[in-house]
């Protein structure tokens, strides 16, 4: 017998004695006061062991590669809006559990199995699980959930626990930690095919965000037609994220449950702007700094009113506490590619940037992001201390939504808690049920690492936001109290500004032949004046590509410059060159770029001298090439990885 099968047949028995303890004495077990604690401690723990997870962890592995992420009980649903369990593999969450006492009849109730879907739904899982240990119910996570919902909806399967013995070849197949490793728990998801309609949290959001932009904006012109594209777009973005931010730091627990909801139940606008004010003085942050809103509603807030109901229970089929920000990435990525445009009427449409119509904007898949991050990063910092990992700086000269950063973020945190496992602390991490956090004061020191650039100022602000978010995660009433500021300045860290044109513009175009609007537009960028040091050890992201033609037409003096000023601007050369480039002359000695790029410039004749450029320089490390393997989704572009290092 294998060493597999004896872990089966181990875990037979042992779901076989479960099964037994719970028949034994189970008028005790279903009462209301037999609660959910006890519950998962006396038979669903034990019961997803006999399934080989290592629930206490007892193969050791460090915190950010735990297989199964544990949340504490409590009957007291509105402050428990995670997950009890999250199973993974590696650092990749695979499915989620949530737990119920054996009182609550989870076969028919249709909260509980709202729950359950919107954390799956939430955070793009094929399915999750809802068990009471008398019954385990399996639902496909793709389709979105309404509360309305019958529990049977979305069901792929029930077990009553007295089946668990005679299905549990099929049980042990499907969700044990052999199969999800193996990987066939990936295979036997892609079978789940839902006959209802999905979409996916990202584009649904994205739908959300897009109708809430349109209604602020159609109020806003009315009350102050004087104010232009560019302006409205600014402070609806603002005030959407505004209130996004603290709709998130509810369910978190940061901000009091329903506080939006509360302030405009009555329509008196005064109580929405009083929260803002508020957290205006208790974060301190550039996300609720200026500009104060000069935005009347009509009379009776209908829009705002409308809009903050949206985001909560039973319209809204998010659980916000565990939104990621990767997902929230995601959405904004799309959302920047939009604008508000102001038509005759006035009327109100949303329109691609001219720049991008030609192009289809996607995001850069989580996969990726997760191998650049980890390859550079992970190269660069190995074996160092946190005080080594303080003076290290991390850039992304395109940012974007800030995904790369935010992801890049959490790689540091990981490193650092680790670390202090390993070697000992002082305070700067602490213990919590399932592992290690640390401590926010920590994570703002991590936070100073992280730099970000982009030319759309939307973007720029979308970064710090995202940042935000991902800083407050697993953050309590009680960790923030202990800081004098919660969120710190990142005015100095994300900047907004043109990565690849610099001040050496005017030395092949006068200043005088062009327009205040197109000065703009180019948006100068001098990395020496903006930062201290304009120098970076690890430099990521998905840098932006633009064939010859398209910058011509849009970013025309900036193509004239590229040719002069940049070697690898040669024949039909793309925008991406240019960025390899200039990131290359940021790079610090030792330094690690890597960026997911068109492959190409490998083979063709314009990609010549960007090919001469690295070879001059040996700063080739790899190249991870995807063929003809599509990554991005609905898009036709060949990729490949392009690793560098500053080896000179």
């Amino acid at each position: 017998m294998s060493h597999t099968e004896i872990i089966k047949s181990q875990g037979l028995l042992q779901i076989r004695s479960l099964i037994k303890k719970f028949t034994s004495n189970y008028s005790s077990y279903s009462r209301s006061t037999y609660n959910e604690t006890q519950t998962r401690t006396d038979f669903i723990d034990p019961f997803f062991e006999a399934l080989n997870w290592d629930l206490k962890n007892n193969r050791n592995l460090t915190d950010s590669l735990r297989e199964v992420i544990l949340e504490d009980s409590t009957e007291d649903e509105s402050t428990n809006q995670k997950p009890d369990y999250g199973f993974r593999a590696g650092n990749t969450k695979k499915f989620f559990v949530e737990a119920k006492k054996p009182h609550v009849k989870i076969e028919t109730h249709k909260n509980s199995t709202f729950q359950a879907r919107s954390y799956g739904w939430t955070d793009k899982h094929p399915i999750v699980i809802l068990t009471n240990f008398e019954y385990l119910v399996i639902y496909d996570s793709s389709v979105k959930p309404n509360a309305d919902d019958d529990s049977k909806i979305c069901r792929t399967k029930i077990y009553h626990y007295t089946e668990y013995d005679k299905k549990f070849d099929e049980i042990y197949e499907f969700l044990s930690r052999d199969s999800v490793f193996s990987g066939k728990f990936d295979i036997q998801t892609l079978k789940i095919k839902s006959s209802l309609p999905t979409i996916s949290p990202d584009e649904y959001f994205l739908e959300q965000i897009n109708n809430w932009r349109k209604l602020f904006a159609q109020n806003i012109i009315k009350k102050d037609p004087k104010l232009n594209s560019e302006e409205i777009n600014d402070l609806i973005q603002q005030l959407i994220n505004r209130i996004i931010f603290l709709r998130i730091c509810e369910d978190r627990t940061l901000e009091p449950s329903e506080n939006l909801l509360n302030s405009i139940k009555s329509l008196d606008k005064q109580k929405f702007i009083t929260i803002l004010e508020g957290a205006t003085k208790k974060y301190d942050s550039e996300l609720f700094g200026s500009p104060n809103f000069p935005i009347e509603f009509n009379s009776d807030n209908k829009e705002l009113a409308e809009i903050i109901h949206e985001l909560y229970y039973p319209q809204s089929p998010f659980s916000f506490r565990i939104i990621e920000s990767s997902l929230l990435g995601e959405v904004y990525e799309m959302f920047l590619t939009k604008k508000l445009k102001i038509n005759p009427g006035p009327t109100i449409t949303l329109e691609k940037k001219p720049e991008d119509k030609n192009r289809d904007i996607v995001s850069t898949p989580s996969f990726i992001i997760n191998n650049i991050v980890t390859d550079t990063i992970g190269t660069y910092c190995k074996d160092m201390s946190p005080n080594e990992i303080h003076k290290i700086r991390i850039l992304d000269p395109a940012c974007g939504s800030g995904s790369f950063l935010v992801n890049a973020f959490q790689f540091i945190i990981d490193h650092v808690i680790d670390w202090y496992v390993k070697n000992g602390h002082n305070g700067e991490i602490y213990e919590v049920i399932g592992g290690w956090k640390l401590s926010l004061k920590e994570k703002i020191k991590l936070l100073n690492c992280i730099f970000g650039v982009d030319i759309d100022y939307n973007a720029v602000e979308v970064t710090q936001f995202s940042l935000c978010i991902k800083l407050l995660e697993d953050e309590t009433k009680t960790t923030i109290k202990q800081m004098e500021k919660i969120l710190p300045k990142l005015s100095q860290n994300i900047l907004w500004g043109n990565s690849v044109v610099d001040t050496n513009l005017w030395k092949f175009i006068s200043k005088k032949s062009l327009k205040q609007f197109q000065i703009k537009k180019i948006n100068i960028f001098d990395w020496e004046q903006k930062f201290d040091e304009a120098s970076f050890d690890v430099i990521i992201g998905n840098p932006p590509y633009m064939k010859t033609e398209d910058m011509k037409e849009h970013i025309h003096h900036q193509w004239e410059f590229f040719k002069k000023y940049y070697s690898t601007a040669y024949k039909q050369y793309d925008l991406y060159y240019i960025f390899i480039e200039k990131c290359y002359s940021l790079l610090s000695k030792g330094g690690q770029i890597g960026f997911i790029v068109p492959h190409k410039f490998m083979k063709i004749s314009a990609g010549e001298k960007l090919r001469g450029f690295l070879s001059a320089n040996n700063s080739i490390r790899k190249i991870i090439d995807f063929g003809t393997l599509q990554i991005f989704k609905n898009k036709t572009t060949y990729s490949c990885l392009l690793f560098l290092e500053n080896k000179i």
